[in-house]
Parts: C-alpha cells; sequence; structure tokens
C-alpha cells in the first residue's frame, strides 16, 4: 500500500484542488479564481482547517482535499447568503462552513475523507467555533455525501431547491449547466 499524507492547504495546491473538483464534480465548480478570492476564507494567519492528502513520494501527487472555511468569514458567500441562518441558535461569528472534500477514487474507503474532517473539526474546536454548517449534495450516488457528513454527526435543517443553479459549472449528476442539483443544510454542533 502506497504511503499517505495529510497537511495543511497551500496556495500552490490550488491547480491539483481544482483538478480533482473537476473530475469529481463537474467542470469549473473549483476554479482558480475562485480559490485566489476565497483563500482568506481557508487560512487566515496560524488558523486553517483546510487540507491536502497527498502521496509520499519525491514529487508527491495530491488525491484529496477538504476545503473549510473559517468561522465567522464565509456569510457573505453564496453559500452563506443560502443559509437557514435563523435555524442555527449560534451566533454567526462561530460558526464554521465545511466546502467540500474529496478522495481520489483509488484512496476511497480507507478513512482519508473522515481524518481529514476530524483534522478539520478539531482545529475549528481550538479556534472556538461552535458549529459547522454544510451543504450536502442530495443527488450524491446512495446518498454517500449525506451518510458521510451524518456519521460524522452532522443533523439535517433544511433541503434548498437549486442550490447551486447560480454556479457556472457542469455538474457531474444532473449534467445540466446550470445544476438544478439540491441541497441538504447539515449543521454540526461543537
Amino acid at each position: 500500500m502506497q504511503s499517505l499524507q495529510l497537511r495543511t492547504i497551500k496556495k500552490d495546491d490550488i491547480p491539483a484542488i481544482c483538478k480533482m473538483g473537476d473530475e469529481a464534480f463537474g467542470e469549473r465548480y473549483i476554479t482558480e479564481q475562485l480559490l485566489q478570492k476565497e483563500w482568506p476564507l481557508l487560512q487566515s494567519k496560524d488558523n486553517y482547517a483546510s487540507y491536502i492528502l497527498e502521496t509520499l513520494e519525491s514529487s508527491p501527487i495530491a488525491i484529496g482535499f477538504r476545503l473549510t472555511y473559517l468561522p465567522g468569514l464565509w456569510l457573505n458567500t453564496k453559500e452563506g447568503r443560502k443559509s437557514h441562518i435563523n435555524l442555527w441558535h449560534i451566533p454567526t461569528e462561530n460558526v464554521a462552513y465545511f466546502k467540500t472534500s474529496y478522495v481520489s477514487e483509488n484512496y476511497r474507503g480507507q478513512g482519508w475523507g473522515k481524518k481529514m474532517a476530524l483534522l478539520a473539526i478539531d482545529q475549528l474546536r481550538k479556534m472556538g467555533a461552535q458549529a459547522i454548517v454544510t451543504h450536502s449534495w442530495n443527488e450524491s450516488p446512495e446518498d454517500s455525501s449525506g451518510k458521510y457528513l451524518r456519521h460524522l454527526g452532522f443533523e439535517d435543517i433544511g433541503i434548498i431547491d437549486g442550490f447551486w443553479k447560480d454556479s457556472d459549472y457542469s455538474c457531474t449528476e444532473c449534467h445540466k449547466t446550470p445544476c438544478i442539483c439540491t441541497a441538504m443544510e447539515m449543521i454540526l454542533r461543537l
């Protein structure tokens, strides 16, 4: 079995994250322009909760990632503006956001997605976060997204129809541009 490592994301990882995002979610779901713009949401001084999973080689290959927005900083993003903030009952400045996660197909089922999530949750607790919100892709095959999040302790808050409709990307599930898939807003209280 190949040796792997988790580490904090760096700006140099942006092209690899975009490539994996294109493969997993559809072309242009994650763009270099978006990540450059939203970088301050992902890392701030010594605060971070986003990770890269990579092979341990002389030239490591990125094979997974977890993108997490820091507490309170993400509310002006499209995800924040669509959220059911009134149902959280937690001060918004104490709520972080799980944007997205991915592990390459050959490495799934080995617990790497969970390890990245647990590292992020631990970091967010240290920052004083009281909750993490996310939007689970309802149309994910066999509700794999929702099952993974519920296993971590996330609870359903409510459905948001057409959550990704203002994102100009080619969805791998509905095959529409814009995407017409539904999101389940979920929360993990820390």
